[in-house]
């Protein structure tokens, strides 16, 4: 494959490793990896950004880490408390639609104004609807997504209570640089149909490529679960659209039926997280900071199974990481999780409406049956190597990359 010369389009800093959950950072690196040139094109914003949050993250570092725990701690419950200033600050009526369109202009023309046509072969971004709405360039371009506009106003709570003025101005958004882009790549099959059904992606330039976990790495694979040990973990952002509590309460049932079961929560905790005895609250980790990372992948490792009952879900990250260390997950089918976690495959997907006596039930079954837990098990460690790894995301998009160029009225090939 010859060498790309590729303009990586973002809202963000794509040199920020904790950015859009660290999937710009990972693309960029695995296209590099594959020996193409990036360059980051991106607000001036984005890198005031990205160097002031560089600059706090190594200032809190210095801090001892039980203080750094709760001075985390002390912001998630403050932010509980706390309207977010994003929702509240959009005014009514038109004056939310207008605000959410100039907000796309002002973005699409900061970055059209460093793009130099000759300087680059294409253009890439991920979840760039912001940027290629009034982006005008002969450049083919390449949009990728782990959902779209519909989805996620139809399932996340924090988009869903906006004012119907929102909804149709990311609408027109979402459709306008779809219909930019040479290619719309999806994370998952499910926002492949919503990109050609509800914005007009025609067949032929939609594709899937599975979004990926935050790294890559190998663990050995656990030993079954028992009644008297039975480790869960769950990584939740947001806890509310997750079910922190539901996965809480499941705990509390099957101990209750006299297994042994904990759960280390990642993640703001909910106040019946922290008040259960069966429950590690870690709070925070950010996976950029090495400590961190590290911590994560212990947990992870510490575990029988991930747990994600969550109400909506764009693609699961967590899910994903958890089949790089070998672990299977038991989630919910919200979004794209079951998509990432293959029922009896790599894991246990239940009904979104499931509840956590639904959950106990299933964590029970697999309790007693020892083998099918190697099984899956054995089934999200292949999955994690086979597909979602970075590798495999990087040469199906130079697959699709070499697909626009071809089609390119330049017919530009890269460099030799």
């Amino acid at each position: 494959m010859p060498r790309m010369r590729i303009g990586f389009l973002c809202v963000f800093d794509p040199d920020e490793a904790t950015a859009l959950s660290g999937m710009p950072y990972h693309m960029k690196r695995a296209l590099e990896a594959r020996g193409h040139r990036v360059t980051a094109i991106c607000p001036a914003h984005a890198r005031r950004a990205a160097n002031w949050r560089a600059f706090k993250a190594h200032t809190t570092g210095l801090l001892p880490r039980g203080l750094r725990d709760r001075l985390r701690m002390a912001r998630d419950d403050l932010h509980r408390f706390l309207p977010r200033a994003e929702a509240d600050d959009l005014g009514v009526g038109q004056q939310v639609f207008d605000r959410v369109i100039a907000k796309a202009e002002a973005i699409s023309n900061e970055l059209a104004s460093q793009i130099e046509p000759e300087a680059y072969d294409l253009l890439f971004g991920c979840c760039i609807s912001l940027p290629l709405y009034r982006l005008e360039t002969p450049l083919p371009i390449a949009y990728f997504g782990d959902t779209t506009a519909e989805l996620i106003n139809a399932s996340y709570e924090r988009y869903r209570d906006r004012p119907p003025e929102y909804h149709r101005a990311s609408d027109l958004i979402e459709r306008t640089a779809m219909q930019r882009a040479s290619a719309v790549v999806s994370a998952t099959a499910l926002a492949r149909r919503s990109a050609i059904e509800h914005y007009g992606v025609l067949p032929e330039r939609a594709h899937v490529v599975a979004n990926v976990a935050p790294g890559e790495v190998a663990w050995s694979p656990p030993e079954p679960p028992t009644r008297d040990a039975l480790r869960l973990v769950i990584t939740a952002s947001d806890p509310v659209r997750k079910q922190l509590d539901l996965a809480v309460e499941t705990v509390e049932l099957l101990r209750a039926a006299g297994i042994a079961a904990t759960l280390d929560a990642i993640g703001p905790p909910t106040e019946r997280a922290k008040a259960s005895p069966y429950v590690r609250c870690t709070g925070y980790l950010k996976l950029s900071e090495p400590s961190d990372r590290q911590r994560n992948l212990d947990l992870l490792a510490a575990s029988h199974l991930m747990i994600l009952p969550s109400r909506g879900e764009a693609f699961g990250i967590a899910p994903a990481e958890a089949a790089c260390v070998g672990r299977p997950s038991i989630v919910s089918d919200a979004g794209g999780l079951p998509e990432v976690v293959l029922h009896d495959v790599t894991g246990i997907v239940l009904p979104v409406s499931a509840t956590a006596a639904d959950y106990a039930s299933e964590l029970t079954a697999l309790i007693d049956d020892p083998q099918r837990f190697r099984r899956l098990s054995a089934g999200a460690t292949q999955r994690a190597q086979q597909v979602l790894s970075w590798r495999n995301w990087a040469e199906q998009m130079e697959s699709i990359f070499a697909g626009m160029l071809a089609r390119a009225p330049s017919g530009a090939k890269g460099e030799a």
